[in-house]
């Protein structure tokens, strides 16, 4: 038998990677030698784990630690903007390993309304974490949730979705290492797409291919539209051949690939939706983090007059309860809905407001009500009754 090599003396320095676990090379395999820095790191022993038949039990073992981020700046103390604490769970970094929750948590973001306190799981999002990389973990089913029912309501009312999926030529790819390269490429398909009237769609970036690690940057979207005639797509590839020669100053014109497709049935549009929201970079890669951080890469479109068709779903329909925690409010016993104010506190350090985070171990999640994935709602202590007596100060979780 093969001896198993263990000398990570290859991988790159620093302490974005001092959380992984000491790994072993796939039997027959030699970690190869460092590149230099001014190398695109197309070869390196993460590849070798991707493309194993091994690789399953190989991926569960990565866990790496992220760098402590911070929110987006606000001059207020309380806030309902849902991005804003999206941000925060995607700038966050995993602290504490508790079995009950998801290994990158540090705990909740919380917030109240006059009889309850409300708790959203912090997620760090990041593509190559154990937990988040998942398919239809709770980082990915919120990005699917944010979108189903608009296309669904679509396809109730008889009509049909297109995908498109564009990718960069190989000989590209380092062009596209930027923030800035993969938004311009972005604003451009969907411009493009407007012209040619569609006033609806979503993109997302997928960031690597099959293995999971190396760069091949390519541009997935879903809109209202049906059949493309070849002719149309020869037209589409010749423009992006033809912007790409441009944009780069190039002395010959690219080869452009654009696959397309289109469907009307719920099925095939639930399974769309699921593979362009699914996390592709489930290793870790310095040089594409270095990249994407900060990215947003779902980029939705919609003109003003254009009306999305209300989804009926023959499902179990949510209780009143499900829906109006969904949309940030709190449904009291009298049928009222109160909207979940969500606490912040002054980050003395940083001086910025942040939410505040309730650490697992001050919570009691037995006691909690689950509403939604990630979600859970806990009924505040009644003050006592009697005036006469001093009020208590009870801490809400």
């Amino acid at each position: 038998m093969a001896q198993l090599s263990t000398d990570l003396s290859t991988f790159p320095k620093g302490g974005t990677l001092s959380g992984f676990r000491r790994l072993k090379a796939i039997p027959g395999k030699e970690l190869i030698k460092p590149l230099s820095s001014s190398q695109e790191l197309d070869l390196h022993y993460p590849e070798l784990i991707a493309k194993s038949p091994n690789r399953k039990a190989y991926k569960k073992v990565l866990f790496p630690q992220f760098e402590e981020g911070g929110a987006i700046e606000s001059d207020k103390g309380l806030s309902n903007h849902e991005d804003y604490f999206e941000a925060y769970i995607q700038d966050n970094a995993p602290a504490m390993d508790p079995a009950q929750l998801y290994r990158c948590s540090k705990g909740f973001i919380w917030g109240e309304s006059s009889q309850n306190n409300f708790y959203k799981m912090i997620t760090c999002g990041k593509e190559w974490c154990a937990d988040c990389g998942k398919k239809h973990s709770i980082p990915h089913d919120r990005r699917i949730s944010r979108h189903l029912k608009s296309f669904l309501g679509l396809i109730q009312a008889k009509k049909s979705i297109q995908y498109l999926v564009i990718t960069i030529p190989a000989e590209l790819r380092s062009l596209y290492r930027s923030k800035e390269a993969l938004a311009k490429f972005r604003s451009y398909w969907k411009d493009k797409l407007k012209r040619e009237g569609h006033q609806f769609g979503v993109s997302r970036y997928h960031y690597c291919g099959e293995d999971g690690y190396l760069w091949k940057p390519h541009l997935n979207i879903l809109t209202p539209g049906g059949f493309v005639p070849k002719e149309t797509l020869r037209q589409f590839r010749e423009d992006l051949g033809r912007w790409f020669k441009m944009e780069h100053n190039l002395n010959y014109t690219p080869t452009a690939n654009i696959y397309t497709n289109y469907s009307t049935e719920e099925g095939k549009i639930r399974h769309w939706l699921s593979y362009v929201m699914r996390a592709t970079q489930v290793l870790y890669n310095k040089w594409n983090e270095e990249t994407i951080n900060g990215f947003r890469n779902v980029a939705p479109w919609k003109d003003k007059d254009f009306e999305i068709p209300e989804y009926i779903s023959e499902e179990k329909e949510k209780t009143a309860e499900e829906e109006a925690a969904s949309e940030g409010y709190d449904l009291l016993p009298d049928g009222t809905k109160e909207k979940i104010v969500w606490r912040m506190k002054f980050d003395e350090l940083k001086r910025r407001w942040r939410p505040d985070v309730v650490p697992v171990e001050q919570t009691r999640i037995d006691d909690m009500i689950l509403i939604r994935r990630g979600f859970w709602k806990e009924k505040k202590y009644e003050k006592p009754p009697d005036p006469g007596l001093p009020e208590m100060v009870i801490c809400p979780f």
